[in-house]
């Protein structure tokens, strides 16, 4: 009996473990050819959903827009609720996509935004 329940917890953490290895993204290997094919289709969903919704009203980075959250009016929210994640994804599978794969992909997005509309200020101003 307590070797099942034992047996049963290590499935369990094999499986988080898998998750975790999955949509885990060092920092050191942020090309895009190391990245998954799961990795790279999210990655490609993001840069969709910046384009046509995210863009329109955000600029430059709102405070608060990195933190996790499933309110449809929040920047995490309307991501992940348009992002195609894995089935049966938990909320621990969803920050963990959030925190490690997501929310860099973002930073990097909207910093690249914010030095382009800089530049152009600056071009104006000469």
């Amino acid at each position: 009996m307590e070797l099942q329940a034992e047996n049963e917890n290590l499935k369990e953490q094999l499986k988080q473990m898998k998750q975790q290895m999955t949509y885990s993204v060092s920092t050191k290997a942020r090309k895009k050819k190391d990245l998954t094919k799961e990795q790279r289709q999210m990655l490609s969903e993001v840069g969709s959903i910046m384009r046509k919704v995210l863009f329109r009203t955000v600029k430059f980075p709102i405070v608060g827009w990195d933190k996790y959250s499933e309110k449809s009016n929040s920047c995490c929210g309307k991501v992940l609720s348009t992002v195609k994640l894995p089935p049966g994804a938990d909320e621990n599978l969803k920050r963990l996509i959030w925190d490690d794969l997501i929310k860099p992909e973002l930073s990097s997005m909207l910093g690249s935004r914010k030095n382009d509309m800089l530049q152009d200020m600056r071009k104006q101003h000469e």
